[in-house]
Formats: structure tokens, sequence, C-alpha cells
């Protein structure tokens, strides 16, 4: 299944993508750094659960170091942050 950003499943034909409903942004400057907060809303309008993947695309000098998903009923689900050589290999 090829993702190119975003939320998005396969159907057993096709990828699907999951709705982007939107997106709330902050961020705080240091000199030439900057520590940014990225929140993003997905609506699953299926009447059953998906295996996605989400992916989004960084520059090379970008850094992750949290990923969280929150539903709706206050379920948080934590993510491990790898380095990127392990996590290439995961997937």
């Amino acid at each position: 299944m090829t993702v190119l950003e975003g939320l998005q499943y396969n159907n057993g034909s096709k990828c699907v993508k999951i709705p982007f409903i939107g997106v709330k942004v902050s961020a705080d400057v240091i000199d030439t750094a900057a520590r940014v907060k990225l929140i993003q809303c997905y609506r699953n309008d299926n009447n059953f659960t998906v295996d996605a993947i989400y992916k989004f695309p960084l520059p090379p000098s970008a850094a992750v170091n949290d990923f969280q998903v929150l539903w709706d009923d206050g379920t948080k689900i934590v993510a491990k942050v790898e380095k990127k050589k392990i996590a290439s290999i995961r997937v």
C-alpha cells in the first residue's frame, strides 16, 4: 500500500484516505530551531474499525520526539518513537 501523507487504510482492493477534519498548530522558535506541536483530526465514516497507516513527510533535518493518538472516548495511544534507521526496517 502506497501512502503519500495522512491517514489511509487498504480496503482489499485500493487505498482509501480517511477524511481529514482539521488541524491546530503551535510553535516555539528559538534561534534557528523550532518546536512544533501539530494536532490533526480525522473522522472514520465507516461503520467498522480500520487498520490505518499514518504518514507525515518531514525534511531530513526534522525530528519527531512524541506521537500520540487520542480517540473521542478518551482512549490514548502513545507511540514509541524510534530512530529513522530502525523505524524504516519495521515498515
